[in-house]
Parts: structure tokens; C-alpha cells; sequence
């Protein structure tokens, strides 16, 4: 915004020092005026879409190369017609448009370049066609050359800070929502992420399972082999579960320690003891060899309940109950998944009224 209102200033102040104090009102030339009081701020206006619009949008950058192309014409329109009058053209048009085309329109920087190139031949082929003396025409080359270099290097640098940002906030985003080790959601993730379930699931009125999963014996092994052989069962077993949570409105976290959570959308609760079993069953297919004398194998348990988000159950009720769920797991022997015992299976009667039965 600042860039256009300072552009529209800096061609009305043009036209006034045209009209005023270079030469006198009625010698002043049409295709100037048409050119710096009406062209070059339409222009402008038109470029105004920016601050409206999505900047991923594909068509912008047609509109902004139109306005630079636009731009560029009636700058070396003007050239020629003042060549023609013999006058000398004052201003520094093709300076703002360069600066424009790589800093202020939203041009990606080989489009920047593209249309600087063309710039270049434009302006090569005007001084050709009006027959400039060579020594005007080096001044002139020389000043658009050194112009384009110093705004293509600053649009280089704008581009590349602005990826770097952009990078930058998608890292820190990704580590503020994803546990480090294992490369799941953290529990601040999985709160993240399953608002957008829970939501999802209220508006169609279906239901949601949720599991918590906890490493068999896991104390003893990462006491008898150490923490880097424990980091490395927690990685194999975390890579094992996200190969359970494919869906996007799936989840799956690593809630701290050696316990897991999945959030599953849509599935009931035959479905989820299902998925579950498969994911306890894979971890035991992996073969990763227990020290200890308790457990021949790496196994899990686990705790599954389902419920209607309707039904005032918040995510960590959810997480609560199948947390008790995978306690009476492995109270009976471990290596085993149990279902909560109030499931919510279906969602609240509504009444005439539109609310819900007591």
C-alpha cells in the first residue's frame, strides 16, 4: 500500500513539474499527460489487487507481467515521441518500473528477470528506432543495466528471506507439534489435531475411537540395554503406528515415556479393537528381543473406547478411559487390548424440539 500511494505521488509530482516549471501549460505534451496522469496510475490501481486477493492465486502473475509490459511500452513510447519533438526525456520511468517488476508486484524472481530482459530489448530497439547518438545511448543502457542489477539483487535477497521465513515458521511449527524422538504428534499436537476430528465428527453426527498404547515391560529393558536402545524401540514402535493412522483425519501421539494415543474418525468400536490388535500384533512382528527374563519379545497393550463427540466427552475423558482400559489390559497379562467399558455408541435422541433427551 505504502509502495502504491508513493508511486501515484511520485507521477502527479511529475506531471506538475511538466506542466509547471519545465515549460509552460500549453506546450505541454498529450501522450505525456496520457501516459503520467491517467496510464501509470491506472496502472497502479490495477496492480491494487494484491492487497485483496490470495497471492497463490495463478493469474496474478499474468496481471502483474501485464503491468510491467504495460509500463515499459509507454515509458519508450514516450522516448520516441519526445525524440520526435526534439526534447530530452527527463525521467526515470524505466528506474520505478524496474524496481517495481523485482520488488513490489509479487513476481517470483526469474519472472522478475524475464520481463527485465525484456525490458532491455524494448529499450534497445527504441533507442535504434530514433537513432540516439552513441553516446547518450551507452549513458542510458548503462543506467538500466546498473538499475536492473541492484533491484534484481534485492529481489533476490527479499525472495530468499521470505522462503527462509517461511521455512523457518513451518520448522518450528512441525517441532512445536511433533515429538522428536519418534516423529508423532506430541500431546499438544494431538490436541491440535483432534479439535479438527472432533469438530469434523459433531457435524456429521459420527463417532470417534480412541486408543492408548503402552510398551510392554519397558523399564527393564531400557535399564538392562540403555536410553539409546530404548530411543531406538520407541522410534521402531512409533514408525509401526503411523503406519495405523494413514487417514487425514486420523492421529496418532506419543502422550510422554513409552505410552501411545490414536485418534481414529468413524470407526466403532469392533472396527477399532480390530485396527488395534493389528497394531499390537505388528509391534510384535517386529522381533525386537527383551533382555529381561519377563518377555521373550517387545509387545504392547492397549485400551480402546469409542464415543460420540456429542456426548460432553471431551479428549481427555477419552484418553482417561482408555487409559483404565489398558491398565485392566495389563493387569490380565499384558500384550492385549481391552475396550472401555462405557463406550458411547450412539449419539444423543433429539427431541421435537430439536434438543436432546434427557
Amino acid at each position: 500500500m505504502a509502495a502504491q500511494i508513493a508511486a501515484t505521488s511520485l507521477s502527479l509530482l511529475a506531471v506538475f513539474l511538466e506542466l509547471v516549471v519545465v515549460r509552460p501549460p500549453h506546450t505541454a505534451e498529450l501522450p505525456f499527460l496520457a501516459v503520467f496522469a491517467v496510464g501509470l496510475p491506472l496502472t497502479i490501481a490495477a496492480s491494487a489487487v494484491y492487497l485483496r486477493v490470495n497471492q497463490s492465486l495463478r493469474w496474478l502473475p499474468v496481471v502483474s507481467s501485464g503491468v510491467i509490459l504495460g509500463a515499459f511500452a509507454a515509458t519508450f513510447y514516450l522516448e520516441a515521441v519526445y525524440a520526435q519533438l526534439g526534447l530530452e526525456y527527463r525521467y526515470q520511468t524505466t528506474t520505478f518500473v524496474l524496481i517495481f517488476a523485482f520488488l513490489l508486484l509479487g513476481l517470483r524472481y526469474f519472472q522478475a528477470h524475464v520481463l527485465a530482459f525484456v525490458g532491455l530489448a524494448g529499450l534497445v530497439t527504441t533507442y535504434w528506432l530514433i537513432e540516439l547518438p552513441a553516446a547518450l545511448f551507452a549513458q542510458k543502457l548503462y543506467n538500466y543495466i546498473a538499475v536492473a542489477t541492484l533491484a534484481s539483487t534485492a529481489g533476490y535477497l527479499q525472495e530468499y528471506i521470505v522462503r527462509s521465513n517461511f521455512l523457518d515458521r513451518g520448522i518450528r511449527r512441525h517441532q512445536a507439534l511433533h515429538d522428536g524422538l519418534t516423529g508423532l504428534l506430541n500431546r499438544h499436537g494431538l490436541d491440535v489435531h483432534s479439535d479438527k476430528t472432533w469438530r469434523h465428527a459433531r457435524r456429521h453426527r459420527t463417532v470417534v475411537a480412541v486408543a492408548v498404547f503402552d510398551i510392554d515391560w519397558f523399564k527393564p529393558y531400557n535399564d538392562e540395554l540403555g536410553h539409546p536402545a530404548g530411543d531406538a524401540c520407541l522410534s521402531r514402535v512409533g514408525a509401526c503406528l503411523l503406519q495405523h493412522t494413514r487417514r487425514p483425519l486420523d492421529s496418532a501421539a506419543r502422550l510422554g515415556g513409552e505410552e501411545f494415543a490414536v485418534v481414529w474418525y468413524e470407526v466403532n468400536e469392533q472396527s477399532a479393537m480390530k485396527l488395534a490388535n493389528r497394531f499390537r500384533m505388528a509391534v510384535e512382528a517386529l522381533r525386537i528381543e527383551h533382555p529381561a527374563p519377563c518377555a521373550e519379545y517387545v509387545t504392547v497393550s492397549g485400551g480402546v473406547t469409542v464415543l460420540a463427540p456429542a456426548s460432553g466427552r471431551s479428549l481427555n475423558a477419552a484418553i482417561l478411559a482408555a487409559d483404565t482400559a489398558l491398565y485392566e489390559a495389563k493387569r490380565n497379562g499384558r500384550n492385549r487390548v481391552h475396550l472401555a467399558a462405557d463406550v458411547v455408541r450412539e449419539w444423543p435422541v433429539e427431541s421435537a424440539t430439536g434438543g436432546a433427551e434427557a
